[in-house]
């Protein structure tokens, strides 16, 4: 994959592909979107212990495919809880 090319979503993955190898890890279409949703519920303060630790553990197994597409290292998590699940503090 050329960076410099790539221009949408589609560019990256067509719709007749659901994942991509980034490095020896197979990263599924919708892993960015499926992190920060998960993200979203750990700073909500309404969500319940439940949806909350399921949140976490869900954004935890996520984390792999996030280091590798670095995203954790382009975006600055404003969100204390995943900055501190994602950099292991």
């Amino acid at each position: 994959m050329n960076l410099e090319t790539v221009m949408t979503p589609a560019d990256i993955l067509p719709d007749n592909i659901n994942t991509i190898d980034s490095g020896g890890l197979l990263v599924r279409k919708g892993s960015v979107a499926a992190f920060l949703g998960k993200a979203f519920i750990l700073d909500d303060a309404q969500a319940s212990e439940a949806t909350r630790a399921e949140a976490e553990r869900d954004l935890r197994a996520l984390l792999p495919a996030m280091r590798q597409l670095r995203i954790v290292d382009v975006f600055t998590l404003k969100s204390e809880i995943v900055h501190r699940i994602a950099h292991g503090a």
